[in-house]
Parts: C-alpha cells; structure tokens; sequence
C-alpha cells in the first residue's frame, strides 16, 4: 500500500503522530500533492468513509424498526369463529 491509500489507512488508527525527515528521500515518490494536503485530502476520505457507514447502519436499523412495527397480515375473508364449544 501507498500514496494516498496509504494516508487513508493511517486515518483509521487510533493515535498517529507526523514527523517530517526533508533530507530523507523515498525510492520512489507516490504523492505529488503538498503533504498538508496529502494528509488532508486523506482525513476527509475516511470521514466520508465513517459517514457512509454511519448512514447504512442507520438505514439498516430503521428499517428493521419498520419491519418490527408493521402490524400483522389480515385476512380478506372473515375467519369463522366456533360458537358454543
């Protein structure tokens, strides 16, 4: 993994702490954007993330919850009830 993908997935950790080496050069470069943006632009990539998780599992309770709250089928023919027994 790297690049972008990369700085996504650092998004989902729980703690992260950046550093920068200006003299150090990687083999090969695979983000062409400033870092700050870089960095940013991969925050709000995991924020859409969460927030498109957030709402199917929102969606999926609500209609779960509507699934529950429907009430029972009826019959079209009035059932036949025994008098007397």
């Amino acid at each position: 993994m790297e690049g972008a993908d990369a700085l996504a997935e650092i998004g989902t950790w729980d703690a992260s702490e950046f550093a920068y080496a200006y003299a150090m050069r990687a083999p090969v470069e695979t983000i062409k954007d400033r870092s700050d943006d870089a960095v940013a632009a991969a925050f709000e990539r995991q924020r859409a993330a969460l927030r498109r998780q957030t709402v199917r599992a929102a969606t999926t309770a609500q209609k779960q919850t509507t699934a529950d709250s429907k009430p029972a089928p009826r019959s079209l023919f009035r059932e036949e009830r025994n008098v007397g027994t």
